[in-house]
């Protein structure tokens, strides 16, 4: 009898510990919020135009090579719109994609153009987007 009892003891431990690992996790609220739905959509606005202004303002040096460097733009801009779309999505990984994108526009900006002003264009929405996350706290909303 006294075994039965350790044994029944034992089984109820078990089960409440794997009650408590597979315990399913509460549905979190992922409200994106005004501000940063429309920071978003800016981002994906603001990957077009950004190639544009780069491509625009091109040294003289590089105007016999345009289509590699629009070819190059046109990738990072896709790359920034996936990202704007990831972040849509709430995916950790878009925010990586979108600041490497976007640090990349902005090195290429300043070999190709010679303006720092068109490099740091690049950097606003970052900073903007960074700011707002951390200002309402979504950052552990990511996955």
């Amino acid at each position: 009898m006294a075994k039965t009892n350790q044994s029944n003891k034992g089984n109820q431990q078990q089960k409440s510990s794997t009650k408590a690992k597979g315990a399913p996790k509460k549905p979190v609220n992922k409200r994106r919020g005004g501000l940063l739905s429309f920071l978003i959509i800016l981002i994906g606005v603001h990957a077009v135009s950004a190639a544009y202004l780069s491509y625009t303002y091109l040294k003289q040096d590089y105007l016999g090579q345009r289509t590699w460097i629009l070819v190059g733009l046109v990738l990072i801009s896709l790359a920034d719109i996936v990202a704007a779309v990831g972040l849509w999505l709430w995916k950790q990984w878009a925010m990586y994609v979108y600041i490497i994108a976007t640090a990349a526009l902005a090195a290429i900006s300043i070999v190709l153009t010679g303006n720092v002003w068109v490099s740091l264009y690049q950097f606003i929405p970052v900073a903007i987007l960074g700011y707002v996350i951390n200002l309402q706290n979504k950052q552990k909303l990511f996955e």
